[in-house]
């Protein structure tokens, strides 16, 4: 019943593998797994999920991942990369210094600064990525820019823990200005809740929008994509997003990428924003759950519009083979890849 279920069923569907999972043959599906060759199946994958092109996260301060970040491998085709900071603004500051120690550099905001501009040359990201923390705040008014003296201290020292504000404005906002890289902030996320399950073991919690609101008043040459985690943010978020030029949302995230709430904000979205947001974006951590999440959605989708178009015909208004082409466009990245493009 339950939606990844579902979705692993869809998955072995696309792939061919129906017969299998109706026996409940767990062992052949491995052996059609072990015989792919990889690259064969990511474009086979790319098909099914009728995808043009994937944007990859790269967390230069996750010390499994700096010597990538600053020495990429070649792209496949049709891969891009986002740089993500997420260890940063959520105050990881022992991870952080141990990537900055294995550069040889100083365990500074300073230095991160530096490590991150070498990220930003060698990957050439799209965007910058962040996971802002559940009880994230961004104050109006506060003094900006930030001194010298926080970009110099040592991140090491337990005394001097910098607020997820100064790290936005000493060295994330700079970044991204400088390098015109827009930030995308995916909030509300409650880390931890039960630490056993480790990376499965986060949830749901509220995202601080007013906060988001200040960020977008205070920093208006900067570009900000955003989602939130929670149902009972979508209201907020799909009204501050239509007052704020320089602010794009995007997708129903991890817990809200459910059949009913992707409806429910979906709608609302439409109704709120017309064509102004990306309607999916699907955030998987699992290769495979491409597939599944783009057929789902594309099915809610089509759902979604013929009910609109309905009410639109409904008053006489005549609805062309183009305007679909053009509406589907911009829900499915193109309104994403007009906000990049404006100046």
């Amino acid at each position: 019943m339950s939606e990844p279920c579902r979705g692993v069923l869809t998955t072995l569907q696309a792939l061919g593998l129906q017969k299998e999972a109706a026996a409940r043959d767990l062992p052949a599906i491995r052996r059609w797994y072990a015989g792919q060759d990889a690259e064969m199946f990511n474009e086979k994958m790319m098909r099914l999920a009728r995808l043009r092109y994937i944007i990859t996260s790269h967390d230069p301060f996750d010390a499994e991942q700096t010597a990538l970040c600053l020495e990429p491998p070649a792209s496949a085709p049709r891969y891009k990369s986002a740089l993500a900071l997420d260890e940063l603004l959520e105050g990881n500051f022992p991870a952080a210094c141990r990537a900055l120690e294995l550069r040889a550099k100083p365990k500074t905001l300073r230095a991160a600064q530096e490590l991150l501009c070498e990220c930003v040359a060698a990957l050439q990201p799209v965007f910058v990525t962040a996971a802002a923390p559940e009880g994230f705040a961004y104050c109006r008014g506060e003094a900006r820019p930030p001194s010298q003296d926080i970009l110099d201290k040592d991140l090491s020292d337990p005394v001097f823990v910098p607020s997820s504000q100064q790290v936005l404005d000493a060295l994330i906002l700079p970044l991204c200005q400088h390098f015109s890289l827009p930030l995308s902030l995916r909030m509300g996320t409650r880390r931890a809740v039960n630490p056993a399950l480790r990376l499965a073991g986060d949830a749901a919690g509220s995202a601080e929008l007013r906060s988001l609101g200040h960020l977008c008043e205070a920093n208006p040459k900067v570009k900000f994509l955003f989602t939130v985690l929670s149902r009972s943010d979508q209201h907020e978020a799909a009204v501050l997003a239509s007052k704020f030029r320089n602010l794009h949302l995007w997708g129903c995230w991890w817990y809200c990428n459910y059949p009913s709430v992707v409806a429910e904000t979906a709608s609302l979205r439409l109704e709120l924003l017309g064509l102004n947001f990306t309607y999916q974006a699907s955030s998987a951590r699992v290769h495979d759950q491409l597939i599944y999440k783009w057929i789902h959605a594309r099915s809610m989708l089509k759902k979604l519009l013929a009910a609109k178009y309905s009410e639109l015909m409904a008053t006489g208004w005549q609805v062309s083979r183009g305007d679909i082409r053009r509406d589907v466009y911009r829900l499915l990245g193109g309104a994403f890849e007009e906000f990049l493009a404006k100046p």
